[in-house]
């Protein structure tokens, strides 16, 4: 299992100590690692089993990891903690360690450009306003510590997925969710992310660009990266998962990308809750008005049985006048 730390678990820039990420480790695991391997070839070689490596082992050489040199590629899943990327935070020595990870983690394409990477965060990546219902809005305290944050800033985004070069993302924190693809410009030379459809199965980023490749000629191809924001799994936003695949297409002994798919899994629908709500007030509404008509039943009945006795007691009385 991989648990990701977020903002309730060690709290932002401003919130964070050593006490707390250890707290959060020794109950969760490690809040940065990589688990890696190996991407099953078209030769009919099997993969190998899970390896998860600790930070040593990242930063050592391919004849460190595994013994020889090798040749086949690898899928790394990267696990990064992004409650201590942007600053200042109230433990900067935490923050530092947090970039040296990311350092080391960017070496793994530089090895072996063709190995993928699919990074898992919390904090999602910078995107303009609009293309999600959450804005870019960081709220700091007067220390300049981080208080509150929405998303990465922009510098910190466009460092990952320059050096990091990750394939595809996943993160949380925006309760809404959100799914975009951040596209390379080269004549801005820069990463804008655009919106997509969330709400439906997605098309895996590679056909999208297989597309485009068969309809448009580039001269340079274009480089892309999808990110996925998972909506929240509480009860007012649907109670979402999602359901992650990553596929090795076959075809033939030709080495074909890994596809990566999603598909948000929404528990239950706003028209299941309003039925409910409406189903509780109609039945609370007549269970009042039985209990006000029992009482005014209740009420009259009572009022008739005392008329009833005094009107009979009156011959009574007068007979003994008599």
């Amino acid at each position: 299992m991989i648990n990701i730390t977020g903002n309730h678990d060690i709290g932002y820039g401003n919130d964070i100590s050593q006490d707390r990420v250890t707290r959060w480790e020794q109950v969760f695991g490690k809040s940065n690692f990589i688990s890696s391997m190996d991407i099953p070839s078209m030769e009919g070689n099997g993969a190998s089993e899970n390896d998860t490596y600790s930070r040593r082992t990242q930063t050592s050489s391919n004849e460190e990891i595994n013994g020889t040199n090798r040749s086949s590629r690898r899928l790394h899943l990267v696990v990064l903690n992004t409650m201590l990327l942007d600053g200042p935070s109230s433990d900067e020595n935490l923050r530092g360690q947090t970039w040296a990870y990311l350092q080391e983690a960017s070496l793994l394409k530089e090895k072996n450009p063709k190995d993928k990477i699919v990074l898992l965060t919390h904090i999602p990546f910078h995107k303009e306003q609009g293309i999600c219902v959450d804005p870019p809005d960081i709220h700091v305290h007067w220390d300049n510590t981080i208080i509150e944050q929405t998303m990465l800033t922009p510098n910190t985004t466009q460092w990952i997925l320059n050096t990091l070069r990750p394939d595809f993302v996943l993160n949380g924190h925006d309760h809404y969710g959100c799914d975009v693809i951040h596209t390379f410009h080269h004549d801005q030379d820069t990463w804008i992310a655009s919106a997509t459809d969330l709400s439906s199965p997605t098309q895996p980023l590679q056909e999208v660009q297989r597309e485009e490749e068969e309809t448009k000629e580039q001269i340079q191809p274009a480089r892309r990266v999808r990110e996925i924001t998972q909506r929240s799994m509480m009860a007012e936003f649907g109670g979402y998962s999602g359901l992650f695949e990553i596929k090795t297409p076959v075809n033939g002994h030709e080495e074909k990308d890994l596809e990566f798919r999603y598909t948000a899994c929404g528990f239950f629908n706003d028209l299941q809750v309003w039925i409910v709500i409406i189903t509780d007030l109609v039945v609370v509404i007549l269970w009042l008005l039985f209990g006000l008509v029992h009482l005014i039943i209740s009420s009259l009945t009572t009022s008739s049985g005392q008329a009833g006795k005094k009107t009979h007691a009156l011959p009574s009385g007068k007979q003994k006048l008599l």
